[in-house]
């Protein structure tokens, strides 16, 4: 079981942490327990799930993260990624 905060930016700060730290599944619990509480930490914390998803090979998930809409300063990464999960999934 994840280590929940129920600040959302307490708990966006804990799942960066772990990601900086390499501990990525711990870190996509986190993005994904933030994705759920919704916010403005909301979309960030989908892209870097997606990125998480896109590391540990699952492209079907990674793809419906990483094409969720983003207003922030992520946007401009998010093609790229994209491309590249399709690319690795052969489409």
């Amino acid at each position: 079981m994840p280590f929940l905060l129920q600040n959302r930016h307490s708990s966006f700060r804990w799942g960066y942490s772990l990601f900086s730290q390499k501990a990525l599944k711990d870190a996509l619990d986190q993005f994904n327990y933030i994705k759920l509480l919704g916010g403005q930490y909301g979309p960030a914390a989908s892209y870097y799930a997606g990125f998480v998803e896109f590391s540990l090979g699952d492209y079907a998930n990674a793809l419906t993260d990483l094409s969720a809409q983003n207003s922030g300063g992520l946007c401009h990464h998010r093609p790229y990624l994209i491309a590249n999960v399709y690319y690795k999934q052969k489409d």
